[in-house]
């Protein structure tokens, strides 16, 4: 199974990558200062999720691709500041319905402006997020051709 990484980028870039058609595509790029202004989990039984707003819409490419390109090349790590524990929300299996550690999925919008990653909200080694308290995140996103890279960005993340 493929994974996707979540997504973020700091500057709007034009694109290399072509479409079916030939045209060149713009990439992906994620609103950094709406993320790390309003970033919230919302946990909902045993999943958690969060929305990622893009300033720039990803390109209107079919998910398998995107998958397959943003595989390995993006990163979203949760630390608690209380005990030091981090863990990557998107190192596991992409499902349809996340039912069990290490297990995520992923929707972009119509507009392709908002990407939701839900995950289940346990490790293998039993971390959970809690419900009412602040953690650190750290995004990072890897060459690829439908979002723009980025350098490690951090910010707050609110469970609620």
């Amino acid at each position: 199974m493929k994974t996707l990484r979540a997504l973020l980028v700091l500057t709007s870039v034009i694109a290399t990558a072509c479409g079916d058609d030939g045209e060149p595509l713009t990439k992906g790029r994620v609103d950094v200062v709406a993320l790390a202004n309003s970033a919230t989990v919302t946990l909902s039984g045993a999943t958690g999720s969060i929305t990622v707003p893009f300033a720039t819409p990803v390109p209107n490419v079919p998910n398998d691709d995107l998958e397959e390109e943003l595989s390995g090349a993006v990163a979203l790590t949760v630390s608690s500041p209380r005990t030091q524990v981090s863990f990557n929300l998107m190192d596991g299996v992409l499902a349809d319905l996340p039912a069990a550690p290490g297990e995520y999925s992923w929707v972009l919008n119509a507009a392709r402006d908002q990407a939701t990653l839900t995950f289940f909200n346990s490790t293998t080694t039993g971390f959970t997020l809690k419900q009412g308290l602040a953690y650190d995140a750290l995004l990072s996103v890897g060459p690829n051709d439908y979002v723009q890279q980025v350098t490690q960005t951090s910010f707050s993340v609110a469970v609620q």
